[in-house]
């Protein structure tokens, strides 16, 4: 919390709508923290985003519990595994140009 709350984030998202791991009980890449996001807040994996930057934990976990994912990869690394992000971007720029719809 600590870390949004430095980025300002909290001021954006009301505290109901942030899910962290420790407070939920479920940890990535489970794709059970997924389900648990939808489930409260009573949307569905089809119509979820989640943007990341660890690909193990958040494009395996993410696009295992059915959600797109936008993978921040600054670094240029190599993918781990065959799972394919929905979108690829390397710096926030180029993020706030993405067709997200």
């Amino acid at each position: 919390m600590n870390k949004l709350r430095g980025l300002g984030i909290d001021k954006l998202i009301p505290p109901e709508m942030i899910f962290i791991s420790d407070a939920v009980g479920l940890a990535k890449p489970d794709p059970a923290i997924f389900e648990h996001v939808n489930r409260v807040t009573g949307t569905t994996a089809d119509n979820s985003l989640y943007v990341g930057d660890t690909w193990d934990n958040d494009v395996v976990g993410a696009l295992s519990a059915g959600w797109k994912v936008c993978w921040y990869n600054p670094r240029s690394r190599e993918p781990r595994t065959e799972h394919v992000p929905s979108y690829t971007f390397t710096d926030y720029k180029e993020f706030s140009e993405l067709p997200l719809i």
